[in-house]
């Protein structure tokens, strides 16, 4: 792995050759290429350690925190840093965070220690495996909260304004801090996620998790506009790849509207952003397995209306001229249909002229005649 010192070095080998017209120029040169080379290294967070077999870690741990030694429990200061990252790993009978005793031993060797670098793996642990209904998550934010003092001070900030180490409430608070950004573009909720501590891989990760559900949760009280486009934005920045919240994204923009109605522009733009993110139901089934019934029902009755809406568009623009006159109360007559709930389903079949005139808009899904 690449030091600092190395990634400086590697930065001043790439301006050696240069020959700027001036000292500041050089100096520029270097600044900017060394400003580079550093980017890996401004996360404050540990990451999970490569090549280290954690399951036999753990069994080693059991036997020498279980025996009446002094010190770090017969474990180096080494494997005490990486049991870190293995206190909820199941190996055998159960987790260390499983047993009440192993943990409180793990725990005061860790904090009589007072090491930075055992405060970071650890911090970072917790967050990426926090789970609200896990073993003893509670007994280590305590001794979190007890390692801050010789913690880095930006680690000391985000508790103090977000709770991070709190017994409860930290993913409510850390919601808050994605929620009230001043706009919905990607690189302000990277600037988000890096002030709360849950940039790079923690963005993935537990109290990532946490936080979006509750998020959901809230936006589920009052649900607008704004509130939606920073969640979507939010997703967005996460790798979606991974199917991050997946399920709960869904039935957290869907199921406010169970027993009230959004207006068109709200439930215009929820139906653009889950078509964006889960593709249309009808066709990409697999995009929605796990996403509750009735969610899905009410987004299946959002695209009969937006079916019959797209066919009647189409007929609008198709026939201008003769036969122009019927269509206005036909759509009428569907549409009454639809906000009845007499329709189920509709499935709209276009030919190419149809295809024509959908080209380049973003549009619900349809069949296309030969």
């Amino acid at each position: 792995m690449t030091t600092l010192k190395e990634a400086v070095n590697a930065a001043n080998a790439s301006v050696a050759a240069l020959r700027p017209p001036s000292f500041l120029a050089e100096l520029r040169a270097f600044e900017s290429a060394a400003a580079q080379a550093v980017k890996p290294f401004e996360s404050l967070n540990a990451k999970p350690p490569e090549g280290v077999d954690l399951a036999e870690l753990v069994r080693k741990a059991r036997k020498r925190l279980t025996a009446r030694s002094s010190g770090g429990g017969g474990l180096t200061l080494r494997e005490l840093r990486l049991l870190a990252w293995a206190l909820w790993l199941r190996v055998d009978e159960g987790c260390i965070a499983g047993d009440a005793h192993l943990l409180a031993r793990y725990l005061r060797v860790v904090t009589a220690l007072k090491k930075r670098s055992h405060f970071r793996a650890l911090a970072s642990s917790y967050l990426w495996n926090f789970d609200p209904d896990g073993p003893r998550f509670s007994a280590v934010a305590k001794a979190l909260r007890k390692l801050l003092e010789f913690a880095p001070p930006k680690w000391r900030e985000r508790h103090q304004q977000w709770g991070i180490f709190a017994d409860v409430g930290a993913p409510q608070m850390i919601a808050r801090n994605f929620m009230t950004v001043e706009s919905n573009e990607g690189a302000t909720m990277k600037d988000a996620a890096t002030r709360v501590g849950l940039d790079g891989m923690l963005a993935h990760g537990g109290m990532s998790r946490a936080a979006f559900c509750a998020a959901l949760r809230e936006y589920a009280d009052e649900p607008n506009l704004e509130s939606l486009r920073r969640l979507t934005a939010w997703r967005n920045f996460v790798d979606t790849r991974e199917g991050f919240c997946n399920s709960v994204y869904a039935e957290g923009l869907l199921l406010p509207w169970a027993e009230r109605a959004p207006s068109q522009e709200m439930q215009s733009e929820t139906l653009r952003v889950l078509l964006d993110s889960h593709k249309d139901p009808r066709m990409h089934k697999m995009r929605w397995a796990g996403v509750r019934e009735d969610a899905q029902k009410i987004m299946f009755r959002w695209l009969v209306g937006a079916s019959l809406e797209q066919f009647f568009e189409v007929i609008n623009q198709a026939s201008r001229g003769e036969g122009m006159h019927m269509w206005p109360q036909r759509r009428e007559f569907w549409l009454a249909y639809h906000k009845r709930g007499v329709l189920s389903d509709a499935w709209v079949a276009f030919g190419g002229a149809g295809r024509g005139y959908l080209r380049g808009s973003r549009k619900v899904a349809y069949a296309a005649l030969k």
